[in-house]
This record gives structure tokens, sequence and C-alpha cells, in this order.
């Protein structure tokens, strides 16, 4: 969409659950931020045992773009082959937001026209992982 989220955009306090083999591929924002995935408000969000591939973002997020004060926890799942027009190719999170990246987490292949070519945050990011985490090959 014009304003975000190409796949899914969740605001306000929604509660979202992406889970068991769930696929947000090819799914492009425009020049709004969130090419698979537009979190905002104080959404609460998980993705797990999920693919984001190949999503598009004009602005922040490729895969994923989280504003407001939301929690997104992102585990078990892989994040590849997704760009942003603007910062984290993968996950972009804003500054009030609540970011967990935890069990295996495959970031491959991302790529952000500015900073952080798999995940960008301006704020905390927890990282738990419990599996077999690759970070490879983002620009």
């Amino acid at each position: 969409g014009a304003g975000g989220g190409g796949g899914i955009a969740a605001g306000d306090s929604a509660v979202v659950n992406i889970a068991r083999g769930s696929l947000l591929e090819a799914n492009d924002a425009g020049p709004g931020a969130g090419g698979g995935l537009l979190v905002s408000g104080s959404s609460n969000i998980t993705v797990s045992e999920s693919t984001l591939r190949s999503n598009l973002a004009g602005g922040d997020g490729g895969g994923v773009a989280c504003f407001g004060a939301s929690t997104v926890h992102l585990a078990d799942s892989v994040m590849t082959n997704n760009r942003a027009g603007g910062r984290g190719g993968a996950v972009f999170a804003g500054t009030s937001n609540n970011l967990t990246l935890g069990g295996s987490i495959d970031l491959a292949g991302n790529s952000a026209a500015s900073d952080g070519g798999a995940v960008f945050s301006e704020g905390e990011v927890a990282l738990a992982a419990g599996g077999l985490t690759r970070v490879q090959g983002n620009a």
C-alpha cells in the first residue's frame, strides 16, 4: 500500500500471530515502510516458524517495519532477500519498540539503501538466539 504494509498492516492495539509455515513473499509497500509487515501503535506481533522473503519497501523495513510502542517477537524464522529504500533491509525498529529475535534466525541477502542491511534499531533489541542463527550477505 502507499502508506506501507505491503503484505500486512497492523495498527492501534492489534494482536497478530504469524506462525507455522506462513509465508510473506514478494509484497511491495511502494514508497512506504514495511514491505512484508508494518506494525504501529501499541500492537503485539509474533512471527514464528515463518518466512519473509523478497519483500520491498521504498522506506524503512523491507521485511518488517515497527513504529509506535509495539512489541515484536521474531523467532525461528527466515528473512531473506528483503529490500528497503531506507534503513533495515529485513527489520526496522523505531525508538519505542520492544524487538526480540529468538530461536533460530536466518538473515541473509537483505539490503538497505541507508543503514542496517539486515536489522536497524533506534532502540533496544534483545537477541535471544537459542539455535542456529545466520547473518550473512546483507548489505
